[in-house]
């Protein structure tokens, strides 16, 4: 080869490495690069870093499942508002995770707990009133009431109590409400008490006239025990 026809060879050579190259990559703009052009192969790993990519541009069907862990979310980034209801399951709770500081008060009842949990709750609790003649609680345990209806011809109080009183113990007594006298004295009444059909936390009171055996309406104290 003559040396002109080298020099030329060698010119040709740097052109299509160098300056073409060059040339090229000043020329090729994103209008020139047709849609699709650019495919997974043709892109290195790790080359489209965070800020290559746009707000909103990754969608959750974008997301392989399972490809976010614990480790990909930051502290505090998923609220209450972001749980779906009913996601959240016991297998998904920690043990001891829950304290009652977290519970709201009045969301549990007894329906929440097992038979045994509410025994030992109850444990043992007293409850007693005073009731008038007209069968009103004068005084007495919170959540106590009382009425007087004619039962069958006889009036009998009923005195409902704010928990199953069926299994516990009874103990009634007539008296007087008020304060007496030294020369005073309260007649006494015959009593007698059972549980209600009004259901389980009701008790029936009659009482009797001591000598005729009359239904009367009449003050009585009354105390249960469980």
């Amino acid at each position: 080869m003559s040396p002109a026809a080298l020099l030329i060879s060698v010119l040709a050579l740097i052109v299509a490495t160098g300056a073409g190259s060059a040339y090229a990559a000043a020329k090729v703009t994103t209008g020139q690069i047709k849609n699709g052009a650019v495919t997974t192969p043709k892109i290195a790993n790790g080359d489209v870093t965070g800020a290559k990519v746009a707000n909103g541009a990754v969608t959750g069907a974008k997301i392989q499942d399972g490809a976010v862990s614990a480790a990909d979310i930051a502290g505090n980034a998923v609220s209450g508002a972001k749980i779906l209801d009913g996601a959240v399951s016991a297998a998904d709770i920690a043990g001891n995770a829950v304290s009652g500081a977290k519970i709201l008060d009045g969301s549990i009842d007894t329906s929440d707990l097992s038979a045994a949990t509410v025994d030992a709750l109850k444990g043992t609790a007293t409850y007693w009133a005073f009731v008038s003649q007209a069968g009103t609680v004068s005084r007495g345990s919170a959540g106590v009431t009382s009425e007087a209806q004619l039962n069958g011809g006889f009036w009998q109080y009923r005195v409902t109590f704010p928990r199953d009183v069926s299994q516990c113990g009874y103990q009634v007594s007539s008296g007087d409400g008020n304060a007496i006298g030294s020369n005073e004295y309260v007649i006494p009444a015959m009593i007698g008490v059972a549980r209600s059909t009004q259901g389980p936390a009701v008790l029936a009171v009659n009482l009797f006239q001591w000598d005729t055996g009359t239904s009367i309406q009449d003050t009585f104290f009354i105390a249960v025990t469980c």
